[in-house]
């Protein structure tokens, strides 16, 4: 059974900015992230200068380009230009003819269909695109979608069985029903068609029904593996409208391009990779969002404050999102449904009005199972904390646990009690496959699934105790005591002369930027602190000034007001912050500094200007020579030596390969071997890595024992414990080559 894993993305807070939780004491050489190694991405010799030459780029910004494995002009010109051709044919997937056939079929017959959808934002914007398109259809067209209390998750016979009453001859599930093999055999006993259309993890047997829309379908060949549910839902339509004008020549007036808005919320709000088609589907999205919104959204951008015109994918993860999903978690998900399709700004604004309420709701609800399992979690002892209680709402827990696993650094694993049975959802941090470890103590539970960092999971409240004891054991033995701090990744080194507007146009072409995209990170050389101040309403911002290259830029760390104190220059009160300030953790007078930072365009004060935010900072390398040889260590600050930058660097990409490859081969319901050649380009598309380093990857699992390559098929192998990749020659060559590339003296 699939489980309800509460992945999308979801705040407490209405605020844009993400609120960034400090790790460590703070009294290390990194101000901000203490216990965080700073990595820079190694790029080949001269790609970005190749870049920047052909594509007319800031040097920095084709640096970064180079960083995230985009390397050609071409490859470059198709990133930075996003395209609805770009998607190709949506017959490419599994099942698409037939499904658009039974359609098109139940059009003419003007039969009744049933849209099954979920209560999140990927299932609801799913239904709204498929309802709406089978009404310009001309069908009878009707919407369910369960209760995430009273029903949980998936498609249940009930349902079914009432729809067969009323004379439904066709469902179309969207956004579920792929472990749904019982509930498609008994669709099938009442006489009912069932088309279904899903993006979650394939199971071991699929369902038997007459299309099964997927798009990483085990006999199918779309190539791009990562679509959202409400993605394979507008693809569905694209199919029909191009079907159609190939009939009539004119689509039926069905214009796919209508609701790719609903796309591109439905991508970022269930944190889909923004890359290849997912890429194109939000971009173009987010422009019609920007130009002219439908009626439910414009209503809902003005109850959280926001300017459709300026609409990103930070506000709609952060302020549009978890609106539409607090219908689902605190009540019913049709008010969220009904609002998406709200035909004018009457009928909208009452309902977004009622989900600006349930989610203050849920926030209430929410910082209250917070500081409970907080506190509750400071006295526990094992690594993985699980807890569970009858009076925690099982709407928020997700995101609750999800709150505790970042605070923690651990994964956690909160549930609600009732009746005997606890059930909830589990976060974890990269590194500790949680769904993998829940499926080694699957005979403790009743139901599990999710992903390798979310899972939802149901037991017997008995049988708790020794979940919470497997999963420890399981903890230490692949981690140990606690993770390593994951290193800031950096895409490219800036001085602050270099921060300009054209270098800001240039990055900002790269939007949207979210899960698989994120924003440049850029490792900020030669400045100085000129300044710092608390900011914001209750003071919770830091305002820096930094100095360098004959300038003066602002930069500001949210959620980071509390370290004012700490960078506040030793002057008489009243004094301008001078460039004598110095960080009192760092023993050193007037430091210059280099941060981790992102360029940012503001709007403060209504005056429009280059800012950065930054994410972390510390001293600069003589700065930090100079403390450790001539003053104290401040308590925490670590002097083991740095691992080699090559090897992290390799090692990461293939750690993002083979997860990859798992999904498309290793997975529940995967075919178990695929040929070399469509691996390669499946592994291309959807990780960003070229050919050549696919095959490259691919011959270092061959070789360290991951994976065999018989008569062109590839195939994982079993494994137990951890692999040592550096045994492998193409990694060692591999981690060479990145060594010659940066022009690094191994």
């Amino acid at each position: 059974m699939t489980m309800d894993t509460g992945t999308n993305m979801d705040t407490s807070s209405d605020s844009l900015c993400p609120p960034v939780t400090p790790r460590g004491d703070g009294t290390g050489a990194d101000l901000l992230r203490p216990a965080s190694p700073w990595r820079l991405v190694p790029v080949g010799r001269g790609v970005a200068e190749h870049l920047a030459g052909a594509l007319d780029l800031h040097p920095v910004a084709a640096r970064v380009l180079a960083a995230r494995g985009i390397t050609e002009p071409d490859q470059a010109g198709a990133f930075l230009n996003p395209r609805l051709d770009q998607l190709g044919d949506p017959f490419a997937m599994y099942g698409m003819d037939r499904a658009v056939e039974r359609i098109l079929a139940a059009a003419a017959r003007r039969e009744k269909v049933l849209v099954y959808g979920d209560y999140d934002v990927d299932g609801l914007c799913a239904a709204a695109i498929l309802v709406q398109a089978l009404e310009r259809l001309g069908i009878d067209a009707g919407v369910y979608i369960p209760h995430r209390v009273r029903e949980g998750y998936g498609l249940h016979a009930g349902p079914l069985e009432e729809a067969a009453r009323q004379g439904v001859s066709l469902v179309i599930t969207v956004d579920t029903g792929i472990s749904a093999a019982a509930e498609a055999r008994r669709a099938a006993q009442l006489g009912l068609d069932l088309i279904i259309t899903d993006h979650h993890e394939l199971p071991p047997e699929l369902p038997p029904a007459l299309a099964v829309l997927h798009p990483r379908h085990p006999a199918g060949r779309y190539p791009f593996p990562y679509l959202s549910g409400a993605g394979v839902a507008w693809r569905l339509v694209d199919a029909l409208a191009a079907r159609l004008d190939r009939r009539s020549g004119a689509g039926a007036g069905l214009d796919p391009e209508s609701w790719l808005d609903l796309a591109a919320l439905a991508a970022v709000a269930d944190v889909m990779p923004l890359v290849g088609h997912n890429r194109v589907l939000v971009s173009r999205g987010l422009e019609r969002l920007r130009a002219a919104p439908r009626a439910g959204v414009a209503a809902l951008c003005r109850v959280a404050g926001v300017d459709p015109a300026s609409i990103d994918t930070r506000a709609v993860g952060f302020a549009l999102a978890p609106r539409l999903n607090a219908a689902g978690r605190m009540g019913d998900a049709r008010v969220a449904l009904d609002l998406l399709t709200a035909a004018s700004a009457a009928a909208a604004e009452p309902l977004a009005r009622v989900l600006d309420t349930e989610n203050r709701t849920r926030q209430q609800v929410q910082e209250a199972i917070l500081r409970d399992a907080r506190d509750r979690a400071a006295r526990y002892a094992g690594r993985v904390v699980v807890l569970s209680d009858p009076g925690w709402h099982p709407g928020v827990v997700g995101i609750v646990a999800a709150k505790l696993c970042e605070e923690l650094g651990r994964p956690v694993l909160l549930g609600r009690q009732e009746g005997g049975v606890v059930q909830g959802s589990a976060r974890s941090h990269p590194g500790f496959d949680i769904t993998e470890a829940l499926s080694r103590c699957s005979d403790l539970l009743e139901a599990y699934g999710g992903h390798a960092l979310a899972a939802g999971f149901r037991l017997a409240s008995e049988a708790l105790p020794e979940l919470a004891r497997r999963l420890d054991a399981l903890y230490r033995s692949q981690v140990g005591d606690s993770a390593p701090a994951a290193p800031l990744l950096c895409d490219a080194e800036v001085t602050l002369d270099q921060v300009d507007e054209r270098l800001a146009g240039d990055l900002a072409r790269m939007e949207p930027f979210g899960e698989g995209n994120p924003e440049p990170l850029l490792w900020l050389r030669d400045a100085t602190l000129a300044g710092a101040r608390p900011v914001g309403r209750d003071g919770s911002h830091l305002r820096l000034r930094l100095g360098g290259g004959g300038r003066l830029v602002d930069a500001i760390a949210f959620g980071r007001g509390h370290l004012a104190a700490r960078l506040v220059p030793a002057e008489p009160p009243g004094r301008r912050y001078g460039p004598r300030a110095r960080l009192a953790a760092w023993d050193a007078p007037a430091p210059s500094l280099e941060a981790a930072v992102r360029v940012a365009r503001s709007a403060w004060s209504g005056r429009p200007r280059l800012e950065l935010h930054v994410e972390d900072l510390r001293p600069a390398p003589a700065a930090r020579e100079a403390r450790e040889t001539d003053g104290p260590v401040p308590p925490g600050a670590g002097t083991a030596p740095a691992a080699d930058p090559a090897v992290e660097a390799v090692r990461s990409m293939l750690a993002g390969l083979y997860r990859a490859l798992r999904r498309l081969v290793g997975a529940p319901g995967a075919p178990g071997a695929v040929a070399l050649e469509q691996a390669v380009d499946l592994l291309s598309g959807g990780t960003g890595l070229s050919p050549r380093d696919v095959r490259r990857g691919l011959d270092v699992f061959r070789e360290v024992g991951l994976l065999e390559v018989d008569r062109e098929q590839v195939r994982l192998l079993p494994v137990a414990g951890k692999v040592d990749l550096e045994r492998s020659t193409t990694f060692r060559r591999m981690a060479a080559s990145w060594h010659l590339q940066q022009g690094i003296d191994p």
